[in-house]
Order: C-alpha cells, then structure tokens, then sequence
C-alpha cells in the first residue's frame, strides 16, 4: 500500500467518458452525478446505440448541459471503438472511462485526481466498486488472468486458493483492511483514471475487443511501458454491474470468451507450454458450448432484466 498522496487541492481537469447502450434505468442518475462532479473538463456520451431510449431518459436539463457532449455511434461497434473514439476529442488533462451503471459519490473525483497527483507512475487509477448490496467486487482489485489462473478459475480457482493459503492463484485480490492506495496488476474497466497523454502513448484500448477484456489488456500494457496500476480503495463507488448486459447473456458469454482467448494470444501464449494451450483453447469454447443452451433460453426468455434504481 502506498500513501504518497500529495497534499492541497488538485487543478487539474477530467473528461468523463461513458459508454450508452440498453441502460435507460442506470444512465440518468449516472450522468447527474457526473454532471455535478469537481473537476469536470466535459461528459463525453457516446451513444452505441441511438434510438434505445437511454439518452432520452435523461432529464432535458442534462442533455442541454453545456458540459455535456453526446456523441452518436450507431450499430453498436464496440466499448473499446467508443472510448477511443470520445478520446480523440476529449480536452481534459485525465479521461475517466465510467460505465454507465456506476454512480459516481460526491467528491470521488476530488479524490481520485488528488491521489494521482501523489504518484509520479501512475498508469490506471481505480475505485472499490461495491454492489447493490454493498459488496466489494472482486474485479476492483485483480492479477492478471494467466494461464494457470484462468483454468484454476473455471474451477472455483479463488476458493481453492484460499484453502490451500495460495493467494497468488486467485485473479482477486483481498481488499486492505485500512482503505488507502493498493498497488494492483489490474482494475476494472468500469471506472478508470488515466492520463489522457498516457492514454494516447497506450494507444488508447485494443479495439480488437468487443467487449469484455480490453480493459486488463490495457492495465498490462500501461505496466510492460513502465508504469504501476493502482486502486483508491477509499473511493467507495456503487456499480449495478451488468445493467446492459442483462437481456443479452450469450452474446455477453460469446464476446467475454473471445476477449480472453484474444488477450492470452497477446500476453501469455509463447511461453505456455502446448499441451497447456491446447487445453485452454479447447476447455474455453467446450464451455460456451455448453452454456450457450442455458444461456440462449435465458437471452430468448428475455430473463434479468434491469431494475430501476432508487434513491
């Protein structure tokens, strides 16, 4: 855990970019609590998919909001396209990537920009993000998905870490018992800080990714060009995780298998030994066969819809 926070109040600015597509219930309250952020440069709306009724449920004062941009993407071409694509324009010396099911608490953004001023190799910065029920997700503090972590995974991999007291098997990391700065390998794509410099240095995210993945992708690049990835864990930020994703679980199962069959390409596939390939190849698509039955009558039966958030 580090605590070089710099101390004052930050000056720097933040473009918040937020990706719209199918969440009509979350992104209204999402993009008022943007709108009513501190340091905000601009809101940057990309709209995936224009005409499902999220943008206009938003109220008209914040569609007319003068830092608001929406930006029209029609035919839905992917998370990764529609950040890097708000990106280009963004003005902001950081760019915070905010899913839409993410509501952002007052005075986050104060936080987050004060404790990236404290760390001279910043690459992502990220939040503990809680569940409806206030549970910490595990994808807030994570290593990378490796080989031996992804299989252990498909088998209950963090539970048998913790029996056998094999922590660096597990692809979650233990929350700290004091919240402060944690060092992590990776954190999740749903709330992201990084400089827009760094940003553009990175080649923003790998738009070879549709959905799902391109955001370890992105935290092991930032580190394998020299710099360190870390959580704030004392931004507490509420995530209704999976709000745009509820209706469509085969698609959302398709894209996330593909995304790590392409990141394990890119990272880990020259130094894994065949055999141990070839079982990961063949154990990745073995198993959306067998959920895309369960999964296709859930997306057919229209099951997990998204439910309006209350406050």
């Amino acid at each position: 855990m580090s605590s070089n926070v710099a101390p004052g109040t930050p000056t720097e600015t933040i473009s918040v970019i937020v990706v719209s597509y199918a969440c009509a219930t979350t992104l209204p309250e999402c993009v008022a609590r943007v709108l009513d952020s501190d340091h905000l440069q601009e809101l940057l709306l990309v709209d995936n998919a224009p005409g499902d009724g999220s943008v206009s449920a938003m109220a008209a004062s914040e569609r007319n909001h003068p830092k608001l941009t929406i930006i029209d993407n029609p035919g839905n071409p992917g998370f990764a396209q529609a950040c890097n694509r708000a990106a280009k324009q963004a003005r902001g010396d950081w760019l915070l990537l905010l899913n839409p099911d993410c509501y952002l608490p007052f005075a986050a953004t104060e936080q987050l920009l004060r404790s990236a001023a404290g760390l001279v190799d910043v690459g992502l910065l990220g939040a503990l993000l809680v569940d409806r029920d206030g549970r910490p997700e595990p994808a807030s503090l994570r290593r990378d998905p490796t080989p031996l972590r992804a299989v252990l995974g498909a088998l209950g991999g963090d539970r048998l870490a913790r029996i056998l007291d094999r922590p660096d098997w597990a692809i979650s990391c233990p929350q700290p018992k004091v919240a402060g700065l944690v060092e992590v390998q990776a954190l999740s794509g749903a709330l992201m800080l990084v400089r827009r410099e760094d940003y553009s240095r990175l080649d923003g995210l790998d738009e070879g990714y549709f959905l799902h993945c391109e955001d370890l992708d992105l935290c092991r690049r930032a580190r394998n060009a020299g710099l360190t990835n870390y959580v704030d864990t004392r931004v507490v930020v509420p995530h209704w995780k999976g709000t745009s994703s509820a209706g469509q679980p085969l698609t959302v199962a398709w894209h996330k298998h593909r995304g790590m069959l392409r990141y394990y390409r890119r990272f880990d596939a020259a130094q894994t030994p065949a055999f141990l390939h070839l079982l990961l190849v063949a154990g990745a698509w073995t198993r959306v066969l067998l959920l895309s039955p369960w999964y296709g009558l859930k997306q057919f039966l229209g099951r997990g819809r998204r439910v309006p958030w209350v406050r």
